[in-house]
């Protein structure tokens, strides 16, 4: 049995798979096994597929369903006690399956680690700043909108028999499915952190979270699921992480859809739901 299954959704992704691949064979981590899952692509990932000779290789085509859909059903094939599900066009170093791996192994209370990441332009290389967790308070930051809504799976290894308790990726979502598993994985078990740069997250126009609309969707729904689980504190906790969401749904909209009458909504929406997210960021910017 490999010690580690790399799962790769993959949707029209051929302009980037090949590094991503190129990224996994020069692990240092060797007892492993990968898992292309192609989600009804038009290029050329069949002829990608075709040219990988190692064993360690399984390749997976199916009708386009969804990352989702397409994430569980690799889930389904792999039989490794760890797993990481690697976007097609990001990048882990040479290090990052062992040393993962090697957390786990330390932690076993651990239900999933995550590490530091880059976010860079596809376009010109130029490096991002990234956000991330304070260790040990991940979930309420996670309901709380902290500083960051999650780190993007590339960069998170989960213990599969955790994984299984918490279960897979819901369908019905597609830009905030990182954000329920994480909340649900963070409900089942505690989260450990490595603090060292091993993903290469890539920034490009083709991302399902510059669509802003569809992230409002998910989120609402994601949020309704997160309070039936009991994660938050009280109706006021709730109402108070809801305003921030709608905080953080109109700044998107501002700042990245550039459409201010989206944010002016989301904004009246937040006061509306809960007075306090609000005017403690304008009492930070006085």
């Amino acid at each position: 049995m490999p010690r580690v299954s790399v799962i790769i959704p993959a949707y029209n992704a051929e302009r980037f798979l090949p590094e991503t691949l190129a990224s996994v064979w020069a692990q240092t981590e060797t007892d492993l096994e990968v898992i292309l899952v192609n989600d009804g692509s038009r290029d050329g990932t069949d002829q990608l597929a075709a040219a990988q000779s190692d064993p360690r290789f399984h390749y997976l085509k199916k009708a386009n369903s969804g990352v989702s859909d397409t994430r569980n059903q690799g889930l389904q094939r792999a039989i490794a006690p760890y797993l990481v599900f690697l976007d097609a066009d990001d990048l882990i170093a040479p290090q990052f399956l062992r040393t993962c791996a090697d957390y786990l192994d330390r932690h076993p209370e651990v239900g999933m680690v995550y590490v530091q990441y880059v976010p860079f332009e596809s376009d010109t290389g130029a490096e991002q700043p990234a956000a991330t967790f304070v260790p040990g308070d991940e979930l309420r930051q996670l309901l709380e909108f902290r500083g960051n809504a999650g780190h993007p799976p590339s960069t998170v290894l989960f213990r599969r028999a955790v994984l299984d308790t918490a279960g897979g990726f819901d369908p019905r979502l597609s830009t905030s499915a990182d954000w329920d598993m994480w909340v649900r994985m963070g409900q089942a078990a505690p989260m450990g952190y490595v603090a060292q740069p091993l993903v290469r997250y890539r920034l490009h126009s083709g991302q399902m979270h510059r669509n802003i609309a569809l992230m409002r969707g998910d989120m609402l729904y994601a949020f309704a699921k997160a309070r039936k689980l009991g994660v938050f504190r009280s109706a006021g906790d709730y109402r108070r992480c809801l305003a921030n969401l709608h905080l953080v749904l109109a700044g998107s909209w501002y700042h990245d859809a550039r459409k201010p009458l989206q944010a002016v909504r989301h904004t009246l929406q937040s006061l509306c739901t809960h007075p306090g997210p609000l005017w403690r960021k304008l009492w930070k910017r006085g």
